[in-house]
């Protein structure tokens, strides 16, 4: 879910599974042998894929508010619409922020 929204500057899920497809092979992942590193090789290499190394807390705070989920019970289920809103609510921040190319 991690690049569901489609504005510029934003890695579609499609774009992001092609390349994941390609580049996580071309860097040689699947060769490291503990499974625990190699998950989190794989799950590194998507976070900066989507940029979210990139994502402070204060931003995901931000979001939490504006979708009306900081009074929220910590045990309650999100529906999908609700969680890409947050989702595309911190994309949304992070691209106003990142430098055009």
């Amino acid at each position: 879910m991690c690049g569901t929204v489609s504005s510029p500057g934003i890695v579609t899920f499609v774009q992001l599974q092609i390349q994941q497809s390609k580049e996580p092979r071309a860097q040689d992942l699947d060769r490291i042998r503990l499974s625990t590193y190699r998950t989190a090789c794989k799950l590194r290499f998507v976070q900066k894929k989507c940029n979210l190394h990139l994502v402070d807390i204060w931003n995901v705070i931000e979001a939490l508010r504006e979708n009306a989920l900081n009074n929220l019970d910590p045990n309650t289920e999100l529906n999908v619409s609700r969680l890409e809103a947050v989702l595309s609510t911190i994309f949304y921040q992070l691209n106003k922020r990142m430098p055009t190319t």
